[in-house]
């Protein structure tokens, strides 16, 4: 007799896997925001950060330790990474316009 145990990750693809695209889409609307805009597009640069931050804290209690690679993990650091680079893409910005308004 063969036992076949599957998983069905549909909890944590809606729970974590949905918003974590639809968080690294916030912070990517920062580039179609006016960069006179500095508050919006730094709302909108930082918060998704600390969400994602906030998601993979709960995220890491609830699975279980291990050495091997998860999907799940990956998916939020990959996210995680991609609003920390839209993070410091908004920083650049900022950086270049005041530099260029010194000259």
């Amino acid at each position: 007799i063969w036992w076949t145990i599957e998983r069905k990750p549909r909890y944590f693809i809606m729970q974590v896997g949905v918003p974590c695209m639809l968080f690294l889409a916030v912070s990517y609307i920062q580039f179609f925001v006016d960069a006179n805009a500095v508050p919006a597009r730094a709302t909108l640069a930082v918060i998704p950060v600390l969400i994602m931050r906030t998601m993979s804290n709960g995220i890491y209690k609830t699975i279980p330790t291990g050495s091997q690679s998860m999907w799940l993990d990956d998916v939020v650091t990959t996210s995680m990474f991609l609003c920390v680079l839209a993070a410091i893409q908004f920083c650049l910005v900022q950086y270049l316009r005041t530099a260029e308004k010194k000259l």
